[in-house]
């Protein structure tokens, strides 16, 4: 156990520590080895938690002083520094990566022997008061770029980074004195024998499967609609059935549905030797037209026919309609005198 004799040799300690390690939250640091340094803190986490993995954070080699927690969203992996029982940090450093980059030398983050020379890590902060809870983001796109990968392209390869989690932390034993130690994410030793600086391993990057939306349901209160001229009301007189007269001119006329009158239209205009519809006041089911008029789930919705001379006295049966059956609500077919419309439609509401 180390021992200042006063809190302000305390923070001077701290402050020399963060003049050689040259880490700060406003301060991008370049990292060896191609990775690059990202400082993403939050005072509380805003996501969800995917993967979690914990290890104890020891102090002074066989304390806890609390916990490393690794986990990750759709964007980001998280790892959270968290001190207990008065432990406090006044700075971090942090890798997180492949295996391989940490431990060769080359890479500048361990010294020929293996040992870590934690101030050069890529990642790290330091505090002035010193915090208990300190959260890294780093993103996805970047660690697995790490290991060769386009996160875009290859979500489905496993990526399991090492993390290698140092502090430098105090707890205040009375008034006057401070007990100061290193602390390391708990794991596998750098070195097997001396140094007891620790990496973890065990945390991969998760993805969840996602359930697929529920859809909505909705009721369909199903009528009949024929096209109505109310100027000149024709009737087939077999049924409740309605045909219209067409003079070559354009024409519009409602739709009634169920002997009620609607806001459905269906306008007849020439199209050369035909003669184009366009329905309106009729939509598509979708949750946006809750309470409106909407087409049957029938792939006929829509059946025409026309006729030379009007067809008094007759039983339609639209079954039977050759000029069109469908369900777009634009066609043009061919020219007749008179046209029975019918259509398929029901009031839609979605339920809540």
């Amino acid at each position: 156990m180390n021992k200042i004799s006063t809190i302000f040799s305390m923070i001077a300690l701290a402050i020399v520590g963060l003049v050689f390690n040259a880490c700060t939250a406003d301060v991008d640091v370049p990292a060896p080895a191609g990775t690059k340094a990202f400082i993403g803190t939050r005072a509380e986490a805003a996501h969800p938690v995917f993967g979690l993995f914990e290890s104890d954070f020891i102090a002074a080699k066989h304390e806890k002083a609390g916990t490393i927690a690794i986990c990750n969203d759709y964007e980001n992996v998280y790892v959270k520094f968290t001190t207990i029982d008065g432990w406090q940090m006044g700075l971090t450093h942090l890798f997180i990566g492949p295996k391989e980059i940490l431990l060769d030398p080359a890479n500048g983050y361990v010294n020929k022997n293996g040992s870590p020379k934690n101030g050069h890590f890529p990642y790290g902060e330091g505090f002035e008061p010193m915090v208990t809870e300190w959260e890294f983001a780093l993103p996805l796109t970047d660690l697995y770029a790490m290991f060769g990968l386009n996160f875009e392209e290859e979500k489905d390869v496993d990526v399991c980074p090492i993390i290698a989690a140092h502090a430098a932390v105090a707890k205040q034993l009375d008034p006057e004195t401070w007990q100061t130690e290193t602390a390391w994410g708990n794991g596998q030793k750098f070195v097997k024998k001396g140094d007891w600086s620790m990496y973890i391993e065990g945390y991969c990057v998760e993805f969840p499967p996602v359930d697929p939306p529920t859809p909505p349901t909705y009721d369909l209160d199903e009528e009949t609609a024929w096209a109505f001229d109310k100027d000149n009301p024709l009737e087939y007189g077999g049924n409740w059935a309605k045909f219209i007269q067409y003079n070559g001119e354009p024409l519009t006329v409602m739709l009634l549905a169920g002997h009620k009158d609607t806001d459905m239209t269906v306008t007849l205009t020439p199209e050369g030797d035909k003669v184009k519809m366009v329905f309106a006041g009729i939509m598509e089911i979708a949750p946006e037209n809750d309470g409106r008029w909407v087409l049957k789930e029938d792939t006929e919705a829509i059946k025409i026919q026309g006729y030379a001379e009007p067809p008094f006295g007759t039983n339609p049966v639209p079954g039977h309609f050759t000029y069109y059956k469908g369900r777009e609500l634009e066609v043009i077919v061919d020219a007749a005198n008179y046209y029975g419309i019918h259509v398929d439609v029901a009031k839609l509401t979605y339920k809540k």
